[in-house]
């Protein structure tokens, strides 16, 4: 071995060494074994561990022993209890029993818990606009509860958002307690003064760089010389960040002097101040897809939120696959002439190549939507389509006559509700979308149809690493007039279609009477989707689903079921979803078939 090599072997080998005699060195640190109270009545062992960062290692997890995060945790247990009015309470570490041998330590917690102090009457006075059996009624404070200084400071917050629901946002409430440390017992007055009755003033906005003013103005729901309630300004503030042209919102009153502004004889007039960050208006976001049937899916999206400075978006979405490639333009207002429904019109050219029928369809879709301060959003919509070189597939149903050629005008109206507790990964809370529309209103020589659709979606956490979701999926479509019992093929249901989910295992139009009808349902029975980390979660899940060519013909012994696993992993555009599906009923039963993409896969 030459010079020049030998010297750089040996800084390898003495590094080598030196690193493996520092870690001879240190010691392996304490592990936490297990963790016992004593003295503890009023509060269960499970609870008070509950809280605690000083806990037994698990099998997947280790748990050092550390003084300091003891002493926390001490510390927050004497304030559990204080919050429960034990107000002499006293805990301290007992002992500690240390394993040489396997590293692990035994903690013992010695807890005195003395006598509970509880509320024998709680009043309110002083000028308000409720009467004191109602103030009553918001608060927990009353006779006979646990005197806790954190639930009174919480009631008086609750009585100071009364005020401010109201029109009193200057409004203050104080508290005097009188506490007996003998008989262990206490009194509690909140002594209300409600102000005067705020107005709105001038709007102030603070952060607006490239909007116009006259769209955050827009946005507020509430005009100069209006009574200012919280109602209103949470209405708001949320309307204005379902623009989408917005990162941050912050709507308030600010005082100079309160007590003084207190003292006012009548109403006061306030400026409202609005203190916003603007969101990226440009916006480039793409997904990929697989399927086994289908192929590779490519979309991409492309859009700009500001057009004039006055929050029009303006957006271009292509997308392809075996099934559609289509090229649609949008572009859209957050209010339509001042008032408050927004509105877009579309423009779209698609070649399809589905399981019903090929061809070309062009046209546009005009739409005005809006959201109800209860959750509640609708549309209003009419499209115009005109078919070019439609043909059905050979595989069609030839259970009803087909008009390939004629073009479509139709009107709708679509109604949402959303209480997710994300929209992107929801963990809580339900959704419910619902479509109906109607074809051939106007115009000669166009399809006469009515089709109407309801998607329901479920959320339910069953643990902190544990969800639970159901879906169900409906739709029916049908001719009438001079067009009785005959749908264009375009129109036809099929699970796996843009607006059917699919019955994960089976392809695109493969459940059904024939490839294509007019009644479907596609349910998503259970899913469970277990967190593995925060960007992991793997999944089980039961889908049943069918098409029917005719309403009459509906059973539920049609109906076929799949089941498997999936993995969602998190990515920086959205959950990346993985499903193999295997058929448990039917004439394929034991098939499988298999789908990933960008997204949740309902």
């Amino acid at each position: 071995m030459s010079r020049t090599t030998l010297v750089p072997c040996l800084i390898i080998v003495a590094v080598i060494c030196a690193t493996a005699a520092e870690n001879r060195g240190k010691a392996r640190p304490w592990l936490v074994k297990s963790v016992h109270f004593t003295g503890n009545t009023y509060i269960s062992s499970a609870d008070l561990l509950s809280g605690m960062d000083t806990r037994p290692s698990g099998l997947f997890h280790a748990v050092k022993f550390s003084p300091s995060l003891l002493n926390a945790d001490l510390e927050e247990i004497a304030s559990l209890y204080r919050d429960k009015g034990f107000l002499d309470i006293s805990v301290k570490a007992g002992d500690i029993s240390r394993e040489q041998a396997s590293r692990r330590v035994t903690v013992s917690i010695v807890i005195n818990e003395g006598a509970q102090t509880c509320i024998d009457s709680a009043a309110i006075r002083g000028a308000t606009p409720f009467d004191e059996a109602a103030l009553k009624r918001f608060i927990a404070s009353k006779a006979h509860a646990p005197y806790s200084a954190a639930g009174l400071l919480y009631d008086q917050q609750t009585l100071r958002d009364s005020l401010a629901a109201r029109g009193y946002a200057l409004g203050a409430v104080d508290r005097i307690d009188s506490v007996d440390s003998v008989a262990h017992r206490a009194t509690v007055t909140f002594v209300i003064d409600q102000g005067p009755p705020v107005l709105s003033g001038p709007l102030v906005v603070n952060g607006a760089k490239k909007l116009h003013p006259v769209i955050i103005k827009r946005g507020v729901t509430f005009a100069p010389g209006d009574t200012v309630t919280t109602a209103k300004i949470q209405r708001s503030m949320r309307q204005l960040y379902e623009t989408g042209m917005f990162k941050y919102v912050q709507i308030s009153i600010p005082v100079a002097d309160s007590a003084q502004a207190r003292r006012s004889s009548g109403s006061l007039s306030l400026p409202v101040l609005v203190n916003i960050e603007e969101s990226d208006f440009y916006r480039l976001q793409g997904g990929v897809g697989y399927g086994t049937y289908e192929g590779v899916r490519l979309s991409l999206q492309t859009s700009y939120g500001n057009v004039l400075g006055l929050g029009r978006t303006i957006a271009l979405d292509g997308k392809y696959s075996r099934l559609i490639q289509g090229l649609h333009l949008t572009y859209a207002v957050p209010w339509l002439f001042l008032l408050p429904p927004s509105a877009a019109v579309e423009l779209f050219g698609e070649h399809h190549n589905e399981v019903t029928f090929t061809g070309y369809l062009e046209g546009s879709t005009w739409s005005l939507f809006a959201k109800t301060p209860w959750n509640l959003g609708y549309r209003v919509f009419t499209t115009f389509e005109w078919v070019q070189g439609v043909a059905i597939q050979p595989q069609e149903s030839t259970f009803t006559s087909m008009i390939p050629g004629n073009n479509t005008q139709s009107f709708g109206v679509g109604f949402t509700y959303d209480i997710r507790d994300n929209i992107l990964d929801a963990s809580k809370g339900l959704f419910l979308t619902t479509d109906a529309e109607v074809a051939g209103l106007i115009g000669a020589g166009t399809n006469h149809f009515y089709k109407v659709m309801a998607d329901l979606r479920g959320y339910y956490p069953l643990a902190h690493f544990l969800d639970a979701a159901c879906a169900a999926t409906a739709a029916y479509i049908n001719g009438y007039g001079v067009d009785k019992n005959v749908v264009p093929p375009q129109e036809l249901l099929y699970a796996g279609s843009q607006t059917i989910r699919p019955v994960r295992g089976y392809a695109p139009g493969g459940v059904g009477d024939a490839v294509g009808g007019r009644l479907a349902l596609v349910l998503t029975i259970m899913e469970l989707r277990f967190a593995i980390a925060k960007w992991l979660k793997i999944a089980g899940f039961a889908d049943a689903g069918y098409v029917w060519t005719a309403a009459p013909l509906f059973s539920a012994r049609d109906l076929r079921f799949t089941a498997g696993p999936g993995i969602r992993i998190r990515t920086p555009v959205g959950f990346l979803s993985a499903d193999m599906g295997v058929r448990l009923n039917g004439p394929t039963k034991g098939n499988t078939g298999f789908s990933v993409s960008i997204g949740e896969p309902f």
